[in-house]
């Protein structure tokens, strides 16, 4: 054994291809310092070993004893530091925010048992096992995706899928490849995403697969695609349907919905959609969740952890609309109907019309006929068939913005991991909470904290001797799998 002072640096010459250009140099200190010191062992007759060479004096100084804890031999990236940061890496936490986080937690850098440095390392040495295997790693995740079954996006695109929202986003992965999210507005008029692909150029080829392998996913096409004015997407849409300037049924129906686009039941209140706006709000949404430094493993990591944020987010809303009541600004018992049938964000578009009609509208003239009262109203000829309209007719009310459609989903049992949850990540996420829980109560409590520690170091030297038996490199692969999990 020798002292890691042992030895000199050599001075390595760098030869650049262009000698007319200068190479910067990274700037590092050196370690060495023909160090002496060691310790030799060899085995010997009758016992293990024997030291046959000690040689005890350095040549340099000894870190202080209030420096030891930054000494390599004191740093360990332990099975919880891995997993700390594993749960990081799904969150879109780079590795120094990771171990500024963590120090807090455990109160403060001298207590971390490791450095910021050796965060950085861990995070760029499972890069680097994954660099090889990237294809491999998506592929499984993707084969145990289909056997859980997870049907949450198809069902969304049944009930939302008539009209979607095509883009392109730029920056999302380290092979510059196009990232094109389907999107949707679900029934609290957020964005909803169908699925997403990846394509390599912006031309029609690409543009026709990716819609097409889409359609073929879902089972049907959309009524409408909104997208922006790129030629390639333009042309690959003309090949999946035909467009609506050639449908001599669109301008009528179109016509027809200016007014009255909160009852017209065939375009799905389609004023609620404002152009590539909602690809817009999508693409905002992603860049908040995804890395232009990631792989293809690490990037669909992220897709989902953002989707699970966006299902989150719409199952706060619907909670809202069944647990709480928007605020009636008219007496008019249609607004009072209204408001229980829409959800509530809904309900508020909703309500501006109602609120304008009843302030705004005029009757100039009213004329009796057989089948009901004739008005007319700003200049614009309507039928009432009932004059004290209660509620809305059941023909007008567009079922995929109601609250209803939210009972569909606790049916579906959407959650991370699909239909078929992996129960052991599932168990292992519930620890955590656990713990946090243990630390909140005995917080203040010194005779609670030395308890709690005892039981816990007791229980860490137990399962430490049962890991020491198992592989160690197959133990080090799975806390490396557990980044792509």
């Amino acid at each position: 054994m020798v002292c890691r002072h042992e030895g000199s640096k050599e001075d390595v010459k760098v030869k650049d291809v262009d000698q007319g250009a200068k190479k910067q140099k990274r700037k590092r200190l050196s370690s060495r310092a023909h160090c002496m010191a060691r310790v030799g062992y060899r085995i010997a007759v009758g016992i293990d070993y024997e030291i046959y060479k000690f040689i005890e004096g350095h040549t340099h100084k000894l870190a202080s004893e209030g420096y030891h804890h930054l000494l390599k031999v004191h740093r360990n990236l332990d099975y919880g530091h891995q997993f700390f940061m594993a749960k990081c890496f799904k969150a879109n936490i780079c590795a120094v925010r990771s171990f500024k986080i963590y120090s807090e937690l455990v109160g403060g850098v001298d207590d971390a048992g490791c450095r910021k440095i050796d965060f950085k390392n861990h995070s760029r040495d499972v890069k680097s096992w994954a660099n090889g295997v990237d294809v491999e790693i998506l592929l499984e995740k993707f084969k145990r995706k289909r056997s859980a079954n997870n049907a949450v996006s198809i069902e969304n695109y049944k009930i939302f899928g008539q009209t979607i929202s095509f883009d392109a986003m730029y920056n999302t992965n380290r092979y510059s490849l196009i990232f094109t999210p389907f999107t949707g507005k679900d029934d609290q008029g957020r964005c909803v995403t169908f699925g997403a692909g990846l394509i390599s150029r912006e031309d029609e080829e690409s543009y026709s697969w990716i819609l097409s392998t889409f359609v073929k996913c879902m089972g049907s096409q959309p009524t409408m695609i909104i997208t922006d004015q790129d030629l390639g997407m333009r042309a690959a849409i003309a090949k999946l349907s035909v467009p609506l300037r050639d449908d001599p049924d669109f301008k009528l129906r179109f016509d027809e919905v200016v007014w009255s686009d909160a009852y017209e039941p065939n375009l799905h209140m389609s004023a609620l959609f404002r152009t590539t706006s909602l690809s817009e709000s999508e693409n905002n949404f992603f860049k908040r969740h995804l890395n232009k430094h990631a792989s293809l493993s690490e990037l669909y990591v992220l897709f989902e952890t953002a989707i699970e944020t966006q299902r989150h987010d719409h199952d706060a809303l619907s909670l809202a609309d069944e647990t709480s009541f928007p605020e009636l600004r008219t007496i008019l018992d249609i607004e009072k109907h209204a408001a229980t049938v829409y959800t509530n964000n809904i309900f508020l578009e909703v309500q501006k019309e109602i609120q304008y009609v009843s302030a705004y509208c005029t009757i100039p003239k009213c004329i009796d006929d057989n089948e009901g009262h004739i008005y007319d109203v700003d200049d614009d000829a309507v039928v009432a068939r009932n004059l004290k309209f209660k509620e809305i007719p059941e023909k007008y009310i567009v079922y995929r913005w109601t609250k209803n459609v939210s009972s569909i989903f606790r049916k579906v049992g959407q959650n991370r991991f699909g239909s078929s949850t992996n129960n052991c990540e599932a168990n292992a996420d519930g620890l955590v909470s656990l713990a946090l829980n243990c630390i909140g109560i005995v917080e203040g409590n010194v005779e609670a904290i030395q308890s709690l520690r005892k039981m816990l170091q007791d229980f860490l030297d137990e399962q430490s001797k049962k890991s020491c038996n198992a592989s160690s490199s197959s133990f080090k692969e799975r806390l490396i799998e557990n980044f792509y999990d």
